[in-house]
């Protein structure tokens, strides 16, 4: 969600930049997937995920679908 080479935050700018230059090459077709807050257990530590995580799964009903973790 949220690529977008104009964005101010740096992930999304980078993955809209590279859907954009996928969609420049010479290919019959270009499928962009954008899936939310994937949630899952990670060997990384990533600060916001715990806590978006944490707020999302309670409160789910009240996201709209596109927001909702998978």
């Amino acid at each position: 969600m949220g690529a977008d080479p104009q964005s101010r935050f740096f992930y999304s700018q980078v993955k809209g930049e590279a859907e954009a230059a996928l969609a420049r090459m010479p290919f019959e077709a270009v499928y962009a997937f954008r899936p939310s807050l994937i949630a899952g257990e990670r060997t990384e530590f990533r600060g916001g995920e715990p806590l978006a995580l944490a707020l999302a799964k309670p409160f789910g009903f009240l996201v709209p679908a596109r927001y909702r973790p998978i």
